[in-house]
């Protein structure tokens, strides 16, 4: 489960990476802290081709049984040991699955000076595939491994990514 994270990439470097077929979304911008309701790009198989598309969703998820928009739950995480038994995410993660491509993430860890936020990364720097719900085929299974030992790097970052109006690349910038 994660929070916020970064995805700085230019659309067409994602379609590349994630060799997607359609013409990448428009209004798609680079951003180094997209929380929860926000728009971000996934990638996504397409229903009837199932050809992979890159498009930009809101995140949170709206189960299919809503009736009202507006007063519906929209999580934003769900937790790996419940996620294929919880009511609220069962159907969507046995047949609508998505990658969502990040640069980044943050996590925080409770300090006495208070909590301070912590970025994750590919040591090598290219971009990871974060497990979403959205139009996928594929192994549930495969979703819920951890990334393998010695590929990611962590580094204390500064706090000014507590807001999400903080936006750019100083929100990656080490912090002592």
């Amino acid at each position: 489960m994660y929070g916020r994270f970064a995805s700085f990439r230019s659309a067409e470097a994602i379609k590349r990476v994630f060799r997607t077929v359609n013409s990448p979304p428009e209004d798609a911008r680079p951003s180094w802290n997209i929380a929860p309701s926000q728009p971000a790009l996934v990638v996504r198989r397409h229903p009837e081709t199932g050809a992979r598309h890159l498009d930009l969703l809101q995140w949170g998820l709206v189960p299919h049984w809503t009736k009202d928009l507006t007063a519906a739950r929209r999580p934003a995480n769900a937790r790996a040991e419940t996620i294929a038994t919880a009511a609220m995410f069962r159907s969507a993660f046995a047949s609508r699955r998505c990658l969502v491509p990040a640069d980044a993430w943050y996590e925080w860890q409770a300090t006495a000076a208070g909590k301070q936020p912590y970025a994750f990364a590919r040591t090598d720097r290219e971009p990871v595939a974060l497990a979403g719900l959205g139009e996928a085929e594929g192994d549930n299974g495969s979703l819920l491994n951890p990334m393998p030992a010695g590929l990611l790097d962590t580094w204390p970052i500064n706090a000014a990514v507590n807001r999400v109006v903080n936006d750019g690349p100083q929100l990656l910038d080490f912090q002592n």
